[in-house]
């Protein structure tokens, strides 16, 4: 699994298929030195092996590479254990690769990837340069793994610019002209816009892509990954929600799976900054329809551009000893009921319900004192729609047994 730092597009690639591994007799036996990175040739596959005299970190034995790119030059590395000399391993395996390509200098940050594949210990990463200048492969053996290893940089071409996102709304068709990525092991089918935010306005990327499942990425302006999304379990509607950070141009990629060829639709929908809560009031008795937008007020992490959910609340009077019914419905979305009181440091939660009928929720007050009551309508995750709730005196109704259809 691809690993994303705060460098490039890992996942980038033009129109390119996997070629076979090198075999053994035409890899050029080439052995990297311990100390400081050796340049390695785009097409030029090295041969070496990591052993115990080989510096150590993070509990991996390491070897270093180092490779000049121009900016949005993207390249495919792939390490793997070679597999005809003998292992150096106590369980007498061979080396159990792990991948990383950075930029000169700078640790923090890069790409890294342990396993290209379910069942397969070798190592593959696709790069993107976001800028030129020069780039360390560090070839590594997973936690001590020790053994040796073929390393091949291949070019995959330049990076596609993304198109503008006009007026909100792009449109097109995966096909066998889309530009071809790949994570995890899994190639997939790609297009790229780009659309310019303010800071902390809120935005809504839809993509349908018909029966193919859609995914969404949304990157910053310096190309890193914010938020991702893929279909909302069995629809092939990819549905995302954010908080743009800063102000700037960003990108969103829809993606499609590497064989799909369908028609697609990508619209983006805009929010307002946030904004005080609003508090309704909740009656007895009284049925309440309202709906949850991109506008509603949201939870998320601080300084994130990820959204936890949608809410909206409420205010109830109860009195003591009496009991009180709430119900919460939605279609569009999975509805969570949420009652509590408000604190000095905001919403003190005391119960909670999310699935009583089907997706549906209810909550039972039994207060024993006389107040105010704050309810919560939210979403399991971020999500939208329209819902009802209600609140009834009393206790709910024994539901009556559903009655078997006679044939």
């Amino acid at each position: 699994m691809i690993s994303l730092g705060l460098l490039g597009l890992p996942g980038t690639i033009l129109h390119a298929q996997d070629s076979p591994p090198p075999e053994a007799s035409t890899v050029p036996p080439r052995t990297a030195p311990s100390a400081g990175p050796t340049e390695i040739q785009i097409g030029q596959p090295v041969r070496s092996t990591i052993d115990e005299q080989d510096p150590q970190e993070d509990n991996r034995y390491y070897e270093e590479y180092i490779l000049t790119l121009a900016k949005d030059d993207v390249i495919r590395v792939e390490m793997e254990a070679d597999r005809n000399t003998p292992p150096l391993n106590p369980d007498g395996r061979p080396i159990d690769t792990y991948l990383e390509i950075l930029p000169q200098g700078n640790r923090a940050g890069g790409v890294r990837n342990d396993d290209r594949g379910i069942g397969d210990l070798n190592s593959r990463i696709i790069f993107t340069a976001p800028e030129s200048g020069l780039y360390v492969i560090r070839a590594q053996g997973f936690y001590r793994h020790r053994g040796a290893y073929v390393l091949t940089v291949s070019s995959l071409g330049r990076a596609v610019p993304p198109r503008l996102l006009e007026r909100d709304r792009g449109t097109g068709r995966f096909g066998p002209d889309s530009a071809v990525g790949e994570e995890g092991g899994q190639a997939f089918r790609y297009i790229d816009y780009s659309f310019s935010g303010a800071r902390d306005e809120r935005v809504r990327l839809r993509l349908d892509a018909g029966e193919a499942e859609g995914r969404l990425e949304l990157r910053a302006p310096d190309r890193s990954v914010l938020v991702q999304d893929i279909g909302l379990g069995g629809d092939s509607m990819a549905d995302l929600f954010a908080v743009l950070p800063e102000a700037g141009t960003y990108t969103v990629r829809a993606r499609a799976p590497s064989d799909a060829e369908v028609d697609y639709v990508l619209e983006l929908t805009r929010g307002r900054a946030a904004r005080p809560d609003e508090v309704l009031r909740l009656t007895l008795d009284r049925e309440e329809s309202s709906t949850l937008t991109i506008d509603s007020p949201i939870r998320r992490p601080p300084d994130r551009a990820r959204i936890f959910y949608f809410y909206q609340d409420y205010e109830l009077v109860v009195q003591s000893g009496q009991p009180v019914t709430i119900e919460l419905n939605a279609d569009s979305f999975d509805p969570i009921l949420e009652a509590g009181v408000m604190s000095p440091i905001g919403f003190a939660m005391a119960m909670q319900n999310d699935d009583t009928n089907g997706l549906n929720s209810q909550l039972v007050l039994r207060p024993d004192r006389t107040g105010v009551v704050r309810v919560r309508v939210r979403s399991l995750g971020p999500a939208v729609g329209a819902y009802t709730l209600t609140a009834t005196a009393g206790l709910p109704r024994p539901r009556q047994p559903q009655q078997p259809s006679a044939e």
